[in-house]
């Protein structure tokens, strides 16, 4: 039994394959005026959507000002509950206006 055992955790061993992934992630490092000053979305385009998290959950963010190490974007939820320290994802979704 104890034999059986091990055959199968060395079978699950030799199976696994590690795969990483790489998930840009900024931090807000300005608030206020429902504007947010972001470090670290090097690869953010304009007018992306971004996604804020905060303590009580997920508020967007519109990318508006890319500069050399920060990005300047528009909160679209509600300013209070963003702060300084909150992590920041982009969506990859530029936003548009059907025609």
């Amino acid at each position: 039994m104890a034999f059986d055992i091990i055959q199968k955790l060395e079978a699950e061993i030799a199976a696994f394959k590690e795969e990483t992934e790489f998930e840009p992630v900024g931090v807000v490092v300005e608030a206020g005026d429902g504007m947010v000053k972001i470090q670290g979305l090097r690869g953010a385009k304009s007018q992306e959507l971004l996604v804020i998290e905060t303590s009580t959950g997920s508020v967007h963010a519109l990318a508006f000002n890319l500069e050399e190490n920060t990005i300047g974007a528009i909160v679209l939820g509600s300013v209070s509950e963003v702060t300084i320290g909150n992590r920041v994802r982009p969506t990859g979704t530029i936003l548009a206006i059907p025609s």
